[in-house]
């Protein structure tokens, strides 16, 4: 597991990232259906089933599935456990708050983490993973049979901060064992599944522990074949036959539901995290720091060499393409059999076609001819930006309402038809304009923002980014030069830096009614690290050009309108229109 992966995990319990490729989980779901069936009900867990024989095949049908792809993301760890997890449709799959059992020592630091591998994508209403995030390190209680925190009993409390997790399928969520987690009900009609592996520390002997009394529990040694042959209600009616390796007084840590409420939302644990890496690894950071500007710097001139080069070579090759393509037409005109189909597909593709190379023209042309621009617009420059900053309360107070309900923000997927956008975790979008087409419905329910922004000269695109506590949106670039992106804070939680955006070389933090705008062709990423949803109302404006390229860059801004996808978000957000009122079907 990378080092940014890494740092989140210990940091908040848990993250998620691409594991497998889709076709491969798709026959691992086969495979359940093979060896279990699709008849059932409720929430099963194959740890519950009274079968050891089934449960060998079970983990050796993951194990030979999913193990060497997960097992290169834990250095220095090994599998024990393989579990298939399956929601049969009905409101009684939901899964309750719970801890897993504490599989290793936790006392002499080892830790043990399981890999969630959704077998089809999971969101919305087929029983998404919800977790308490950084709860892993909210104190040692001994986990296993019948031990389990006294402060869970406080759901009023835990149920409000719990984060869901849509998950593609094929994707993965780590998480420690100690991580309090739910899961919503399956309320589609068909049976959704996940599997689940465990790992732990190679040289970390497996161990359960059992309470014996209110003050007592006790230690078992066992191996791996144990959670094969054990099940949780044979282990509560009676312990195993192995020899006790200790016997331990409970510690029960309990709080009351304020206690719990005030060090949640006061993250002292996080804060102490964050203080440790800032004492241990100051000089460190320092200096990574100043080898990665440096660094940096090389690669951005290389890039934008290679930009110019790029987009020169293309022209030249798209050219030959045309040439060569127009003689292929010709040809199949003159048979006495034309291929009509592959005639009409190309006719089908012309606008696209045509779209990229205008695109890529008017980037080489700005490149070539235009004057130097930066990364990292100042913003005050445009009177405009000055207003929208001063409405900036009566934004906020709109988007608050919005978030209360009855809309329902839809995931940026369910915008762009399934384009990937490279975002791990959830990223909501609401459109008020797309390439000049208002969307009437959606600015009628902000009216006071959609009367603001009406007045940007040279406005393309306007709506709000809402992205959920723990995403990331992966490094990435746009496809049009003649425009910028301006984005203003409407709703930024956490503390400085929880929410922030690189762009080029540039870290820049949002803040609550200040804006910030770029060119949104270089490379850049985004994080939300609060505990809190972050809010954007994100604006595209033609850039400020000679009067020799503006002309051409209105051409080229139209152009973006000739790709299918563009063309279809505006007939995508009116289908998605009848599910934006909660409660509604989906």
């Amino acid at each position: 597991m990378d080092h940014d992966l890494d740092r989140r995990l210990q940091r908040d319990g848990f993250v998620t990232f691409p594991l497998v490729a889709a076709e491969r989980v798709a026959a691992l779901r086969e495979e359940y259906g093979r060896l279990h069936g699709w008849d059932g009900s409720g929430f099963q867990s194959d740890l519950v089933v009274d079968d050891p024989g089934y449960r060998r095949q079970v983990s050796d049908v993951v194990g030979a599935a999913l193990d060497d792809a997960a097992t290169a993301c834990f250095d220095g760890y090994r599998p024990f456990l393989h579990n298939f997890l399956c929601k049969f449709p009905g409101e009684e799959s939901a899964l309750y708050l719970h801890r897993d059992w504490m599989y290793v020592d936790e006392r002499g630091g080892a830790r043990t983490y399981v890999a969630w591998v959704a077998l089809e994508d999971i969101e919305g209403h087929n029983g998404q993973l919800r977790v308490l995030r950084a709860s892993h390190r909210i104190d040692p209680t001994l986990r296993g049979t019948a031990l389990t925190a006294p402060w869970l009993e406080h759901e009023d409390v835990i149920e409000p901060r719990l984060i869901s997790i849509p998950v593609k399928a094929g994707h993965a969520v780590v998480f420690d064992n100690a991580l309090v987690h739910c899961s919503y009900p399956n309320l589609t009609s068909t049976p959704r599944v996940a599997a689940a592996i465990g790992f732990l520390p190679v040289d970390a002997p497996l161990v359960h522990y059992r309470r014996v009394d209110q003050s007592t529990a006790v230690r078992y040694d066992v191996d791996v074949d144990f959670f094969c042959t054990e099940t949780p209600q044979g282990l509560m009616a009676a312990p195993p036959e192995l020899p006790i390796a200790e016997t331990i007084a409970i510690d029960a840590h309990d709080m009351t539901a304020d206690e719990l409420a005030a060090r949640l939302d006061e993250g002292l644990h996080a804060r102490s995290d964050r203080l440790q890496q800032h004492v241990v690894g100051t000089w460190r950071r320092e200096q990574q720091r100043v080898r990665d500007a440096r660094s940096r710097a090389r690669d951005a001139r290389s890039r934008a060499r290679a930009t110019r080069e790029r987009a020169s070579a293309r022209v030249t090759e798209r050219r030959a393409r045309a040439s060569a393509r127009a003689g292929e037409i010709r040809q199949a005109v003159v048979k006495r059999k034309p291929d009509v189909a592959s005639i009409r597909r190309w006719i089908a593709d012309v606008p696209s076609k045509a779209a990229i190379r205008v695109l890529a023209v008017n980037e080489a042309t700005i490149d070539r001819f235009g004057p130097d621009t930066p990364a990292v617009w100042d913003h005050h420059q445009f009177e405009w930006a000055r207003r929208v900053e001063a409405a900036w309360p009566e934004v906020r107070t709109e988007v608050e309402a919005l978030l209360i309900g009855p809309t329902e923000i839809p995931h940026i997927e369910d915008v762009t038809g399934g384009i990937p956008q490279g975002n791990v975790g959830p990223w909501r979008s609401f459109v008020l304009m797309h390439q000049g087409r208002w969307i009437d419905w959606n600015c009628e329910r902000c009216p006071r923002t959609s009367e603001l922004v009406r007045s940007i000269p040279g406005l393309t695109m306007a709506g709000f980014s809402v992205l959920e506590p723990g995403t990331h949106i992966t490094t990435h670039r746009g496809p049009n030069k003649g425009a910028l992106r301006y984005q203003l804070g409407v709703i930024v939680p956490g503390e400085d830096g929880d929410c922030r955006i690189r762009v080029g070389d540039e870290m820049l933090h949002w803040h609550d009614g200040d804006g910030l705008m770029f060119d949104f062709t270089f490379e850049h990423e985004a994080w939300n690290d609060s505990d809190a949803i972050r809010v954007l109302l994100m604006l595209e404006v033609l850039t400020p050009l000679p009067w020799y390229l503006a002309a051409p860059n209105s051409v080229a801004q139209h152009a973006m309108g000739w790709f299918p996808t563009t063309r279809d978000i505006t007939n995508r957000l009116r289908q998605l229109e009848p599910t934006l009122q909660r409660g509604g079907s989906s």
